[in-house]
């Protein structure tokens, strides 16, 4: 296959993917206004913000509806997210404005909007993200959800001294206490913090902690490692000088021949380390990874296939540095795309020339760096299968020999 249609395939592949991933909908179900609950296929975006609109159907070939804020209860996804429909004055907290006013108390602000479950349980705790704004609830039992007032201003225009006025803390004092009164004063707007409180006064009121906070929530990013096992694809080109003697047995000028290695797959061993980033709901890492690999085939005249001439001894470290988005199709499988830098280093690189009036025109480099695209598939984000395509980079050490070096990967990364 040619390098042409390689990126073809590669790109169309990718494209598609991307279109196919977005569109996926899943069991779930909704709740009307007059209590009942209705099964259907719910478009699970994984959505950053709080949803203003969600598409639903009811069959794979149904028509695809959606429902607003004012028009349900509630809705939630079959082992994934639950939203419930708030209408109330949200407090304008100013937590990411950079010109903060001067006034500790919040500007009241009415919306319709659904908010996301964090936590479940004899407390429960809801979260609202948008219009530049984050916003926590709390509901106990059955009661009406209370919307947490929280405010950060500076008191003096022009002085960078940021205040904060954790009015939300008066409010848990209030209903949410179980006598333990310092914890409040402790106790920071933030989801880790609000939710160590919660559980807390769940395990006071029930004997234990009911509260439970789904994986896709955290907000801390995660460290993990891989055992990468797969093959490299090799294909290698380049120059050869020849030296020739006339009938008279004088040498001639030399000449550069280009000569043709044969393509050959070569098997991989490595590891991986890659940090799930703490936003987007997980759909974003970058990684390092080193591989070994190696590279042994006999190359002929390009215009001459059946005269070998050398023979090309390369071993490398392949070192990349990347980004890897999971475009989930479900709470449990994702197609990747991922790009990035590689950086090789070339541990033995020898040619062994076979005839004598060949010599290799140039070293090959002990370093060389490239970039590469690729796909694939995620289980869990815990097993990941990729496809890679390395743009072609030169190893010679002469600058005209540039992109000789083409390279295709299939890898297949196991979580430690």
């Amino acid at each position: 296959m040619t390098k042409k249609k390689i990126r073809i395939v590669l790109w169309f592949f990718l494209l598609t993917t991307a279109v196919i991933s977005q569109t996926k909908f899943e069991k779930g179900y909704f709740v009307k206004l007059n209590g009942e609950k209705i099964d259907c296929l719910i478009k699970n975006s994984r959505w950053l913000f709080s949803p203003a609109k969600v598409s639903y159907k009811f069959s794979e070939d149904g028509e695809t509806m959606v429902f607003y804020p004012n028009e349900v209860l509630s809705f939630g996804i079959e082992n994934g997210s639950f939203y419930l429909s708030l209408d109330g004055d949200f407090p304008v907290t100013e937590q990411f404005t950079s010109n903060k006013t001067s006034s500790a108390i919040p500007k009241k602000v009415k919306y319709h909007v659904f908010v996301r479950q964090i936590l479940d349980g004899y407390a429960k705790l809801y979260f609202y993200k948008g219009n530049n704004d984050e916003v926590y609830i709390v509901q106990k039992k059955d009661d009406a959800p209370v919307i947490l007032d929280y405010k950060q201003y500076v008191p003096n225009q022009g002085v960078k001294s940021i205040k904060e006025n954790n009015l939300f803390r008066r409010q848990l004092l209030q209903s949410f206490n179980c006598g333990d009164g310092r914890l409040i004063q402790t106790t920071q707007y933030k989801v880790n913090s609000l939710a160590h409180y919660l559980n807390g006064f769940n395990e006071c009121m029930t004997g234990k902690k009911t509260a439970v906070q789904p994986k896709e929530m955290r907000k801390k990013g995660s460290l993990r490692f891989f055992a990468i096992g797969g093959a490299l694809l090799y294909n290698y080109e380049t120059v050869f000088s020849r030296q020739e003697r006339d009938a008279n047995g004088f040498l001639l000028p030399a000449t550069n021949v280009p000569v043709m290695f044969k393509e050959k797959l070569s098997p991989t061993l490595g590891l991986e380390a890659e940090s799930i980033l703490p936003f987007n709901n997980k759909k974003w890492s970058i990684y390092f990874s080193g591989l070994f690999s190696s590279y042994n085939a006999k190359g002929s005249l390009k215009d001459d296939s059946s005269q070998e001439i050398v023979e090309i001894n390369l071993q490398q470290l392949v070192f990349s540095l990347g980004t890897r988005h999971y475009m989930f199709l479900d709470q449990k499988n994702a197609i990747t795309l991922t790009t990035g830098l590689d950086f090789n280093y070339n541990l033995k690189r020898d040619f062994n020339v076979a005839q004598d009036n060949f010599e290799e025109f140039e070293d090959l480099l002990p370093f060389n760096m490239g970039g590469f695209a690729g796909v694939g598939y995620s289980r869990n984000q815990n097993l990941n299968i990729t496809f890679k395509y390395f743009f072609d980079t030169s190893i010679d050490e002469d600058a005209t020999q540039e992109n000789n070096l083409q390279r295709l990967a299939l890898s297949v990364a196991f979580k430690l």
